[in-house]
Order: structure tokens, then C-alpha cells, then sequence
């Protein structure tokens, strides 16, 4: 994987493969990933929004 970040002995992974990983574990591991899955949409859409208050005056 080329998306892996190391931390002292740590190996840490993106959420989305965190999600994959669990899917493979059968149905508590795909319910576990569905719920990450959609807290993961729901931080994208949260970060993605602007506000409008601090864009600049024309």
C-alpha cells in the first residue's frame, strides 16, 4: 500500500481502506465499515462547506 503513513512502530492506513479492510470481515465487519463509510461522507461533506462570512467583499 502506498498510502501508509508509519508512526514509531505504528502503521496507519486511510480511512477508506480501514473500511475496505473491515468489509472483508463478514457482516459485523460490513456493518462496522458502512457505519465508517457514512461518517466519513458526512466529515467530507462538514469540511467541503464554506462560510460565506468570511469570504472576502466585492
Amino acid at each position: 500500500m502506498k498510502d501508509v503513513r508509519k508512526i514509531d512502530d505504528l502503521k496507519l492506513v486511510t480511512p477508506i481502506q480501514t473500511v475496505i479492510d473491515l468489509f472483508c470481515f463478514g457482516e459485523g465487519g460490513r456493518d462496522g465499515a458502512m457505519r465508517l463509510l457514512n461518517q466519513i461522507k458526512a466529515r467530507s461533506r462538514e469540511t467541503r462547506r464554506i462560510d460565506v462570512t468570511t469570504l472576502p467583499h466585492r
